[in-house]
């Protein structure tokens, strides 16, 4: 994302990096926490980060890997939410080395005054495909989950792709699977207590 705006629009690159750091995460420390809020997304560049759900983490069962090169942690950011789980830096493998965004520039959905309607679309597709993949291997690795045909639900956009009503779209689509990821959230601590294993992204 970042690297076609460079190429297309340099100066909304610019001003995105510019609410940008590289951060490390010490193995173990937690990155996200689930049920508050904050106002920070992130690209894992190094690493492997844990995702937990419920109290899971107490026990030491995952209900997800993410491996580098995954964004995370802006999906409850667009939908205005609580955060859906707690990521930690894998104790396993050592420190995570993120590419931490503050959501600032975004502002209010319809406000270009600061990321124009092009950033944002990018940004809006990226975090809408990113979790509708996530939510397709959930159901297709748990088909017999009442969740599974929740996907199918969702909206899916068909009409003039780079306007404001493509943008307005995939808000809508990211804040119905901000929902739904919460609720599979729960769903594979149930699994994960009967033995199952974490799904790697």
């Amino acid at each position: 994302m970042i690297r076609e705006l460079q190429q297309e629009e340099p100066q909304q690159a610019d001003l995105l990096l510019s609410f940008a750091r590289i951060c490390e995460a010490k193995p173990g420390e937690e990155i996200i926490t689930q049920s508050l809020k904050d106002p920070q997304f992130y690209f894992l560049l190094r690493g492997q980060v844990l995702v937990y759900a419920e109290e899971d983490q107490d026990i030491g069962l995952e209900v997800g890997i993410i491996s580098p090169g995954q964004i995370f942690g802006a999906i409850s950011l667009i939908a205005g939410s609580d955060r859906t789980a707690t990521l930690i830096a894998d104790p396993a493998v050592g420190s995570a080395i993120l590419l931490s965004v503050s959501f600032k520039p975004f502002g209010p959905l319809l406000d270009f005054s600061s990321l124009n309607l092009l950033a944002k679309l990018k940004f809006y597709r990226l975090v809408a495909n990113n979790t509708r993949w996530r939510l397709e291997m959930y159901r297709t690795r748990y088909r017999e989950s009442p969740l599974a045909k929740r996907i199918r639900e969702i909206e899916i956009y068909t009409g003039e792709k780079d306007g404001v009503a493509e943008l307005q779209s995939l808000e809508r689509q990211i804040i119905a699977m901000t929902g739904l990821m919460a609720d599979w959230n729960r769903y594979l601590h149930n699994q994960l207590t009967l033995g199952d294993d974490p799904i790697d992204f």
